[in-house]
């Protein structure tokens, strides 16, 4: 999904945390958890009070209160590092508008993690590197509402290994929401992604847009792609605008292919890139 330019709302700051020891959850504590942030401690750089050398301790169990961190940025009661789940929320206002879709963007959090709104399950994510994005507009209500994760590891065998694939050690030993969080204003009908695919021996440019009609009918939308050099703002390939029908409840995919005789290519000694600025609008 493409948000970085829509009317975003960034949710980043402190967060209530209610940390799960034992299988026991304690209460919540308002406002002492950082978005974005991992609430467990990382084990490679550390080492004992007073020792001048910090050392990987796989190992740890987070009872040694006698021990410092190299990584711990945020201060967090050590045992919390010692919880495989903990709940983490907010309330947010909003004022929802006729005609508007309301997205919620988590760009990292887990690994695994189950996302309510307003006590309402809403989304289950099982992957700690890749963003969450879910349309809450139909759980969102006018006024507070009340967003929370239940952040968990994933699930491990008899031996402690995990019986998904965590990518490293990061993945394997820590927990929380560690990039930020959008709460995105979009259109009903709005382009969702595009590829750009390019080709020096065929001298051409691919363009391929991923549609998102969120309505129950059929809509007659105008796409007008710009390419300009990212540098100076010159204009790059003149492309027309073309038209397109996007599909009911649907996510309709276009693909337009260009001749591009003469693009300044990139060089080590002049480095140039171009910008695609897309504008969609109903046609």
């Amino acid at each position: 999904m493409l948000y970085h330019f829509d009317n975003n709302r960034c949710l980043n700051g402190w967060w209530d945390i209610k940390p799960v020891l034992d299988g026991v959850c304690t209460e919540f504590e308002n406002g002492k958890f950082l978005v974005p942030s991992i609430w467990t401690q990382v084990r490679d750089g550390v080492r004992k009070k007073g020792s001048p050398y910090y050392a990987v301790e796989w190992h740890m169990d987070f009872t040694q209160e006698d021990y410092e961190f190299l990584y711990d940025n945020f201060g967090y009661p050590l045992w919390w590092s010692r919880c495989k789940s903990a709940y983490i929320k907010r309330n947010i206002e909003l004022s929802k508008q006729t005609g508007k879709r309301y997205i919620l963007v988590f760009e990292a959090l887990g690994p695994k993690a189950v996302l309510y709104i307003n006590q309402k399950p809403a989304a289950i994510h099982c992957e700690y590197f890749l963003p969450l994005e879910f349309d809450a507009t139909d759980y969102l209500t006018d006024g507070s509402n009340e967003i929370m994760l239940e952040i968990s590891g994933y699930v491990e065998n008899d031996k402690g290994r995990k019986c998904w694939p965590a990518g490293n050690n990061f993945g394997d030993s820590t927990k929380g929401i560690w990039q930020d969080v959008y709460l995105l204003e979009k259109p009903e009908v709005y382009v969702d992604d595009v590829t750009i695919m390019t080709s020096v021996s065929k001298k051409e440019i691919t363009l391929k847009y991923a549609i998102r009609n969120t309505t129950g009918a059929d809509v007659n939308v105008q796409i007008s792609p710009e390419i300009t050099e990212f540098k100076t703002g010159a204009q790059g390939l003149i492309i027309e605008p073309f038209t397109a029908v996007a599909q009911a409840k649907e996510l309709t995919e276009i693909e337009k292919t260009y001749r591009w005789e003469n693009p300044k290519l990139w060089d080590n000694y002049d480095p140039n890139l171009y910008y695609l600025k897309t504008a969609l609008k109903p046609s």
